[in-house]
């Protein structure tokens, strides 16, 4: 800085500096972003799919597989992933068979569902309700949230009558999020939807996410 001939001051710029100055600068705002950026590494869930009638089954997994599944082809496991969870399925067969190794495979879950075929007359729930009598007295399965996902074409049954049908009645734990540590006791649900409709399926399955660790 100095006064020119005519008095006036003059600032001299070091051009060099500057950049330098400006290269600092915007680096460190560089390293602030990264340091807010973190790479989303999604859940994974191990889920037992359970349920007695294979063309409920089949409408649900063509409707939430990552992969395009042919409604003839039965599949043991498959994956999908639905919000921010990596869901694996595995699919034991028909319950009475299942149930022989349910227990080997309760300590490997992260949770259970079970389609339940809303379609049919009162006395087809009789299966659903022992199978599920059985899985939730099976000391195995005691702390794995329960999906219940009764399909439907036609919503003949609400969800109340539905309860009581497969005597889950004041055993289901509200769709609101549970305290586990204060409720002590598994999430369990009741959730309807209309066959092949993914959008409602995935209405069960927002639920059920809240509950894998």
């Amino acid at each position: 800085m100095y006064k020119n001939k005519h008095g006036r001051v003059v600032i001299e710029l070091d051009i060099y500096t500057l950049n330098i100055n400006i290269d600092t600068t915007t680096k460190k705002k560089k390293e602030e972003k990264l340091e807010g950026f973190y790479i989303f590494k999604p859940k994974g869930a191990n889920v037992l799919f359970v349920g007695n009638d294979e063309s409920c089954k089949m409408a649900v997994i063509s409707s939430l597989s990552d992969e395009n599944v042919e409604p003839a082809l039965y599949l043991t496991s498959w994956v999908s992933c639905i919000g921010k969870i990596i869901f694996n399925f595995f699919d034991l067969g028909r319950p009475r068979i299942a149930h022989a190794v349910w227990r080997d495979y309760g300590a490997k879950m992260d949770a259970v569902v079970y389609i339940v075929d809303a379609t049919r007359a009162n006395e087809q729930f009789l299966g659903p309700r022992r199978d599920l009598n059985d899985l939730l007295s099976d000391e195995a399965f005691a702390n794995l949230p329960f999906l219940i996902l009764c399909t439907t074409q036609s919503f003949d049954y609400p969800e109340e009558e539905l309860c009581s049908l497969l005597n889950l009645t004041n055993v289901t734990t509200g769709k609101g999020l549970l305290e586990l540590a204060i409720a002590n006791a598994h999430p369990l649900e009741v959730f309807v939807a209309e066959k092949y409709n993914t959008k409602e399926y995935l209405r069960g399955f927002k639920w059920l996410s809240h509950y894998i660790k």
